[in-house]
């Protein structure tokens, strides 16, 4: 899959379009503090946040962080920064994102 790289703001994000015939494109987005958030845009139009990152050396994986225009840029980089930070304190977010909605069920 090809990736292509987008000025970060919302005027470019918000002109971004899925190539003719392809099923989905990602954009990488440039700037200072954008390294490893992207966005997938999809055929429909609808463009996914996510974060691509390591943890303790395994394999990238990617961490959707919310859709467009609900998400902003803004947005998508304070979880993304919150991501990093739990990385650095030794926790696995891909992990510990399965038992959030869980722990909400608990307390209602």
């Amino acid at each position: 899959m090809a990736q292509h790289t987008v000025p970060a703001n919302e005027l470019s994000i918000k002109a971004l379009r899925c190539p003719e015939g392809k099923a989905r494109a990602v954009y990488q987005i440039d700037g200072h503090g954008n390294a490893g958030l992207k966005l997938f845009v999809e055929s429909s139009g609808t463009k996914t946040w996510y974060f691509r990152a390591r943890v303790r050396g395994s394999n990238p994986k990617d961490m959707p962080l919310g859709r467009w225009p609900d998400v902003t840029i803004a947005e998508a980089r304070k979880r993304k920064g919150a991501i990093v930070v739990s990385i650095s304190d030794g926790e696995d977010p891909w992990r510990n994102r399965g038992f959030a909605p869980q722990a909400r069920n608990h307390t209602q």
